[in-house]
Parts: C-alpha cells; structure tokens; sequence
C-alpha cells in the first residue's frame, strides 16, 4: 500500500519545517494507518526528533523555575543573611560567635531555598520531592554547565537518553575538559545512540585528560555503595557499586541466589 497523498504531503511539510511546534502540529494531524512502512518510520524518526526538541524544551522550563546556582540568587542571599543578622543583634559579637552565626544562616537560607524549589517542582510534575531535586540539579547542570549537549537536543538528535549519559559521564570531569570532549562527540550527534555516546565520551576523557581519570577511577574505588529496592510480586533488586574486580568476583554467586 501507498500513504495517502494528504497524510504524505503533511509528513513531508513536517520534515520540511524540522523541529518545534510547526513540526509537532503537523504530525498530530496525520492518520499514522494511512501512512505505508516507510514512511511510517519517517514518522517515528520525526517524533523521535521532536521528543528530543521537547526534552530541551522542558529542561529549560525546569532551569528556569529553579534559577540560576550563581549571580542574583547569591545578593538575595546575602541580603536575607543581612538582615537575619541585623535582627540577631550580634553586631557586637565575638568575630568567632558571628562566623558561626553568619555561616548557619547562609547554610539555612540556602537550604530552605532548594527545599520550596524541589517542593514546586514536585507539585507542578507530579513527582515525589526526592526525584523534583535530582530533576533540578540535572537541569542546572546541563543548562550551566554543558550547554552544548542541550543544544544537540535543540536540534532533535539528543533525546533523553544521550542527556543523561552526557550528565553522567561529564559530571566530574573539569570545564575545560568537557567542552574539548562535547567537541569530540558532537559531530555524531546525529547518529550515536547513548550507548554508542557512553563509549565515545569515555575514549574522549581518558585521552584528554588521562591524569585525571586515574584520580578519579582511585576515588571511586574507595566508595562502597548497597541499593535495595522493592519490587512487586514478593521480588527485590539488589544493585552493588564498589571495584570492578570486586564485584565481577561476586557476581556469579548473586546471580546464583536470583536463580534459586
């Protein structure tokens, strides 16, 4: 079978206007069983940019809801603890008694800020406050910190997945550092899956910056980490982090209590 004209033409005006709303409209107005196999995966592969479009799209939205970690948000912090101290009355003072004063303070204006922001997030997503913060730090992150991964999925090839691997995989690696690896990576944004993105960033990192890689493959050995989690069905899932070796020594006896 052949698309029909109507549903075609509107597919290929969709492929026409790229990605954003235009696009979006577009496609919600074809009859996907009017559309023949191939262009049925033209569709999927248009959505697939769109989802990626509107993943940057809500990280942006999440970014701004949340504010910047530097710049305005640090004076109105400033001004708070000010004015906190002021009514304290601790102007006179022992210097030591007020550096302990000012800094609680400044810790607490701090916390009780991320605390309405997450408490915001979670009610305006319907999520539990514990995922609202992991959403907020994330979209910091990206937005601040590596802004050019946000910009892939602007441009419809990053979607969820490759955003993550890129927060993962570049979070702990120094600011020069990422921009030279997003420099490495970038040209394939096109066609890298994030498993594919996962491997090609790590090759990126270890040779340019082999020093610190070995820095910090030695800290993340230290960490010892054991997750539980509940499943249904009377099942749990156990997840261990510790040294590789480790943990593959182990693994053929937890795989031997799953099978029981």
């Amino acid at each position: 079978s052949t698309s029909s004209t109507p549903d075609r033409r509107l597919l290929d005006l969709a492929d026409e206007s790229g990605v954003g709303g235009r696009a979006l409209a577009l496609l919600e107005r074809i009859d996907i069983a009017s559309l023949d196999a191939h262009d049925r995966v033209r569709f999927l592969r248009s959505v697939s940019a769109q989802a990626a479009w509107f993943e940057a799209f809500s990280t942006v939205a999440l970014a701004a809801v949340c504010g910047p970690t530097t710049g305005w948000v640090e004076d109105d912090v400033e001004e708070q603890v000010t004015a906190e101290l002021h009514e304290a009355c601790v102007d006179n003072a022992p210097s030591g008694e007020r550096l302990r004063i000012e800094t609680e303070a400044r810790s607490e204006a701090w916390e009780t800020r991320e605390r309405a922001i997450a408490l915001e997030v979670s009610l305006a997503t319907r999520v539990s406050t514990r995922t609202a913060g992991r959403r907020v730090e994330s979209s910091r992150f990206l937005a601040e910190e590596i802004p050019e991964a946000l910009d892939a999925a602007w441009s419809g090839n990053w979607g969820y997945g490759h955003l993550r691997v890129a927060e993962k995989e570049l979070a702990d690696v120094p600011a020069a550092i990422r921009a030279e690896v997003l420099a490495d990576v970038l040209p394939h944004a096109a066609t890298d899956h994030p498993r594919r993105l996962t491997d090609r960033l790590r090759k990126s990192i270890a040779r340019r910056d082999a020093d610190g890689v070995i820095e910090r493959t030695r800290d993340k050995a230290a960490q010892r980490d054991v997750g539980m989690w509940t499943l249904a069905h009377g099942q749990s899932r156990l997840a261990t982090t510790g040294p590789h070796e480790l943990i593959a020594g182990i693994h053929p006896d937890v795989l031997e209590v799953a099978r029981v």
